[in-house]
């Protein structure tokens, strides 16, 4: 999402998904973005939902960015990390 969009950004092009209302927090999580508050997340919750998101060897990405308190994409910067897990979506 670039600099200064929000979260709704992520919905831009779904003509299912408007607001109000949309996209609200099934929605995101329902496309990959999941939102904290605080300094970690925890997503072995989450992992059987990572079916098809996924290279064939169990590899997946996760991108962290900053948003503000009006959920707004602060700077360019972002995180990412590559992680394998084995025996899901296989």
């Amino acid at each position: 999402m670039p600099v200064g969009a929000t979260v709704a950004w992520v919905a831009r092009d779904d003509t299912g998904c408007t607001p109000p209302g949309c996209p609200d927090v099934t929605y995101l999580q329902a496309h990959g973005v999941y939102l904290t508050a605080t300094t970690s997340v925890r997503v072995d919750g989450v992992l059987s939902s990572l079916r098809g998101r996924q290279t064939s060897n169990g590899e997946h990405e996760l991108t962290i960015v900053l948003l503000d308190a009006g959920g707004r994409r602060v700077g360019e910067e972002a995180v990412s990390r590559t992680f394998f897990v084995h025996g899901v979506g296989t």
